[in-house]
């Protein structure tokens, strides 16, 4: 499935202050990344923040390494202006897949929810090792494709269009990151349930996180009062007990070492 990765910049920067109000998912994760840097005995001298967004990775990074260059890149410029409003940081447009960068600038790329919003995630792996320094560590999380499980099951009975967003299958990113040359490369999952109290606050708040679909030859008309009623009444299946709307998160959260190649 091909992304429309130009619509799916245009959604990201049309309301970057809503977006970073709402973008619980995105805030939560970024915590717990940061968190694994605890156990990392890398004390880098140039960090990148890849796929800033508005910036949730910014402060714990800059607060946990206060003497490192470090950079924020993004795709959307509109985000990295909100970003410039709020930190210091060195902010970047660019492309993720091709990094206006030297080979060999940064120790440390930390990329929060960025791996699925690309076609080629290889091209972002390759990018990541030559632009990282020799022993430099990748740190990233993505989703999988058990997100969303509720709303794809949902849709998939009412239509045979790709109303879910594809996200990766757990060996298949740990094949990408193989074929890419990572040494010793680690990945682990967790699930994330969020709880609502009704259809439409869960609808709503996945369109204010970004996490509305952009594949290529999706259904692109609108959809009618009719066919969300259908929707929601077959959602009823996944109320709880206490009433709420559950949507489930798997994120997987990975690591890697840059692998020289050397020569005989």
């Amino acid at each position: 499935m091909i992304l429309n990765t130009e619509e799916i910049t245009q959604r990201f920067s049309k309301h970057p202050k809503r977006y970073h109000q709402n973008a619980v998912l995105q805030k939560e994760i970024s915590l717990r990344l940061l968190e694994r840097l605890e156990y990392c005995k890398l004390v880098p001298e140039t960090i990148l923040d890849l796929g800033c967004g508005t910036g949730f990775m910014t402060n714990g990074i800059v607060n946990r390494y206060p003497d490192a260059d470090f950079y924020s890149l993004d795709y959307s410029f509109n985000m990295l202006k909100f970003l410039s409003e709020q930190n210091s940081a060195n902010i970047v447009c660019g492309d993720a897949t091709c990094l206006p960068f030297p080979s060999n600038s940064f120790d440390l790329i930390v990329a929060n929810l960025v791996l699925h919003w690309v076609n080629n995630s290889n091209e972002l792996l390759l990018e990541c090792q030559r632009v990282l320094s020799e022993d430099g560590l990748l740190l990233f999380s993505t989703l999988s494709n058990n997100s969303l499980l509720e709303l794809k099951d949902a849709w998939g009975k009412i239509d045979n269009y790709p109303h879910v967003h594809r996200y990766f299958d757990f060996i298949e990113l740990g094949n990408h990151l193989l074929k890419t040359f990572w040494r010793d490369p680690v990945l682990d999952r967790e699930k994330i349930v969020i709880r609502y109290n009704s259809f439409s606050n869960l609808m709503q708040d996945l369109k204010n996180n970004g996490l509305t679909n952009s594949i290529m030859g999706r259904f692109k008309g609108l959809y009618t009062p009719k066919k969300l009623v259908e929707l929601e009444e077959l959602y009823l299946d996944y109320v709880d007990s206490s009433g709420k709307f559950p949507i489930t998160y798997e994120i997987i959260y990975g690591h890697g070492l840059k692998k020289i190649l050397r020569t005989v």
